[in-house]
């Protein structure tokens, strides 16, 4: 399989061309594949003719985040940058792929990066660098300082991009580190004249009010600035004040803003000639006026009083624009509707801006007369332009509004053509819907919920906190790919939708049973997750073509039917599947195909694991049995292609075989169980405790004794790929600092992955 690059190329013969993407020059690929997102990218790997492209581009971007995980680690985060767990991790992955030069690292752990930068500096010395160390502000003064030493004895460094991102109060601030500063946030105190003399500061974020003197401090180059903003009693006797920040801001957060004067003021940010993204969360004054730059293409403010009122002209390039409330002022939509820049494609406003006494919302209704009783003389439009492309109307209960009139089946017919040929992004919420559907609009109140699929180009809805409705079987958008399903009260759910390929049900409790009577789906869902619900028993069926089921966090189901046979992702993780015998159908075992399975919490023993038939998944890469009920576990009856193994907090009477076993083993979890003489015992026959793969093991709070820790820990030390040991505290002792432990591979803490409170569909 391969990749076509085709494109018409227009002659008089006018004939159409296709290439195989691989006869373009490098270069072209190159931007190509750098333009394709990673959850793109992650596909393509396996296709051969590409793979060296789709690699160099999906690790472009890494991350090395210092996690001590075992189940919960995810190889990838939301957008799809890959995520090693440490500095060694990441060495041993360009070992086997040498000719691979991320451009960037993000260390998201700064003794990760001591290690990094101590032991590899070859290695980190072919990327750019940024050091994310705002997580611990009481650890980072000594952090920043051994990085800062390495970095100043070492030649190699000389040249090194690297950025630092740190978090300080004043009293650890040394302004030595301002000049490797790319991000700081400062948590208290007054340390802005330390900074004003750095040249590579961009990001700045401080936690306090900052004054019109403070500002001057702010180096000059800064890009992004979070902060509260004091305008001084002294300003009183002024009528403007220019906003003396930097000329290069692209973003400023303003969290709140005070001014207490009694006399009007007006606060210029006009000059900002670059600022891009303009946000002000708390704004109480009325006497206070504000100016914006024409070029803002992004404007969030708490107060509608703070938005211009013909947008058009004053923001003519804006195309984000989200107003919390009104604050009184409930007729803002009718003056600024008219005027929004046809550059605007996203909407975010709440309810009670809606709420106009005496008016009718007509969205794009035509010019004509009023028929309708339903609709006021006082009715108005909506006029939203073509560009429209997200619109959320939060709901947000205001004791001053009187409500508005309903939208009627002739407004629905101009609603279509207007807006919903356009809008991909809807959320439907309202704690109080009866007989209606909210489209996020909580008082439209007569809305038939059947007319969702009004809605053209939808590809994801979200149905929240909706009641009075038994049964949800309404035909959805041809378009629609994701249904979430949020703390909704129908007892039956039918869904119809053609290409639809994710479903998402979570804290709905009208549900106890699934059965083909109350539950159906189509045949193209791919990806169900259903969780944190009252379901006790599933006996319908899933499609065979899905690939992932989550049933996590379903406490009392004890029954399910059958598993589709392409499954290739299953998650049963504080369910009750384990507590009964006849829990499964009478031919229901795990699907072949089965690549994840997780069981954490799921009263899971050995009658369990024969039946079904665990040992036949021969492609199974992880497995999480914690807080399993075992009298015996085998271990030459798992599956010899796991990766990952997590047995924490089992009860075990004993264990059959060595981990040596299972050749592919790289991460094994054995935290609080009774292992004593156990690996001693295999030492003893002259038997190797683990398989050359074998990257990372914890052993805390369990009964083993020191000799039998070192004996393991010897042998870990011996193979090739290991990264970690997490032994408790008794090896740990003679180590001076959390570092010097990193070095040695050894680890101090950690958070049992097998019991992580997630929706595993979520990653999807």
């Amino acid at each position: 399989m391969c990749i076509l690059f085709s494109e018409i190329i227009y002659s008089p013969n006018s004939f159409v061309v296709t290439m195989n993407i691989s006869d373009l020059p490098v270069e072209i690929i190159k931007i190509i594949f750098d333009f394709l997102p990673n959850e793109y990218l992650v596909q393509l790997i396996d296709i051969p003719c590409i793979k060296k492209y789709t690699i160099s581009s999906f690790y472009s971007t890494i991350i090395i985040s210092g996690s001590w995980h075992i189940i919960s680690h995810f190889p990838t985060v939301s957008n799809g940058i890959p995520v090693f767990r440490n500095a060694y991790n990441y060495v041993y992955f360009l070992q086997l792929n040498p000719k691979l030069s991320p451009r960037k690292v993000i260390i998201q752990e700064p003794t990760e990066a001591i290690v990094l930068l101590n032991e590899f500096p070859e290695i980190v010395a072919r990327s750019k660098v940024e050091i994310n160390m705002s997580g611990n502000e009481l650890m980072c003064t000594d952090d920043i300082s051994k990085i800062l030493d390495i970095i100043s004895s070492e030649s190699l460094f000389s040249s090194l991009k690297l950025e630092l991102n740190l978090k300080l109060s004043y009293a650890n601030f040394k302004a030595n580190i301002s000049q490797r500063l790319t991000s700081l946030a400062l948590t208290e105190g007054y340390g802005l004249e330390k900074l004003s003399k750095s040249t590579s500061l961009t990001t700045l974020s401080v936690n306090y009010f900052l004054t019109a003197s403070d500002i001057k401090h702010i180096p000059r180059q800064l890009q992004n600035l979070k902060c509260s903003f004091k305008i001084e009693d002294s300003i009183n006797f002024m009528a403007s004040m220019k906003w003396k920040s930097p000329l290069s801001l692209r973003t400023l957060h303003i969290r709140e803003a005070q001014y207490d004067g009694s006399k009007v003021l007006v606060v210029d940010i006009s000059h900002l000639k670059v600022l891009q993204k303009f946000t002000i969360e708390e704004y109480d004054s009325i006497n206070c006026k504000w100016v914006y730059p024409k070029c803002l293409e992004s404007f969030t403010c708490s107060s509608a009083r703070m938005v211009p009122r013909n947008l058009a002209v004053k923001l003519p390039e804006l195309s984000k624009l989200s107003i919390e409330n009104t604050d009184g002022y409930s007729k803002v939509l009718k003056f600024m509707a008219s005027t929004f820049p046809p550059t605007l494609v996203s909407l975010d406003i709440s309810s009670d801006i809606l709420a106009h006494d005496n008016y009718a919302i007509q969205l794009n209704y035509p010019q004509k007369e009023n028929t309708d009783t339903n609709l006021t003389v006082n009715s108005w439009e909506l006029p939203f332009k073509d560009n429209l492309k997200e619109l959320t109307i939060r709901y947000k209960p205001s004791e001053e509004t009187t409500g508005i009139d309903d939208i009627t089946d002739n407004d629905y017919l101009n609603y279509e053509n207007s807006l919903t040929k356009r809008v991909q992004k809807l959320g439907l919420s309202g704690p109080s819907l009866r007989t209606a559907v909210n489209f996020d609009l909580p008082r439209l109140q007569k809305i038939d919920i059947n007319k969702i699929s009004i809605f053209k180009n939808l590809d994801r809805l979200c149905l929240y906190s909706m009641e009075g409705i038994d049964v949800f079987d309404c035909k959805l958008p041809d378009s629609l790919l994701k249904l979430e399903i949020h703390s909704c009260h129908f007892k039956q759910l039918h869904i119809i939708s053609p290409n639809i390929i994710t479903l998402k049900l979570s804290y709905c409790y009208k549900i106890i049973k699934l059965e083909t009577s109350n539950f159906t789906i189509p045949a193209t869902i791919e990806r169900l997750g259903i969780n944190h619900t009252d379901i006790r028993k599933i006996s319908a069926r899933f499609p065979d073509g899905m690939e992932l089921l989550d049933l996590s966090y379903n406490r009392h189901l004890s029954f399910v039917c059958h598993f589709p046979v392409s499954l290739k992702f299953l998650s049963l993780t504080e369910t009750s599947i384990g507590k009964t015998v006849n829990w499964i159908g009478q031919n229901c075992v795990l699907p072949t195909k089965l690549e994840t399975l997780y069981l954490s919490c799921a009263h899971i023993n050995d009658k369990w694991i024969r039946k079904m038939k665990l040992s036949e998944c021969k492609k199974l890469k992880t497995l999480s049995l914690f807080a399993g009920k075992f009298k015996k576990l085998d271990i030459n009856s798992l599956p010899k292609s796991l990766v990952v193994l997590e047995l924490g907090c089992c009860s075990f009477q004993s264990i059959v075989g060595s981990f040596r076993s299972l050749p592919n083993l790289e991460l094994l979890g054995l935290f609080a169980i009774n292992l004593q003489g156990y690996f001693e015992g295999i030492a003893n026959i002259g038997e190797e405790m683990f398989s050359d793969n074998i990257r990372f093991v914890d052993l805390q709070r369990n009964s083993l004794f020191t000799d039998e820790l070192e004996l393991i820990y010897k042998e870990l030390l011996k193979k090739p790929y290991f990264e970690s040991l997490l032994p408790g505290t008794s090896l740990i002792i003679g180590y001076n600092d959390y570092v010097q432990m990193k070095k040695a591979k050894l680890g101090a803490y950690s958070s049992p992955g097998g019991g992580a409170d997630c929706s595993f569909i979520d990653s999807f």
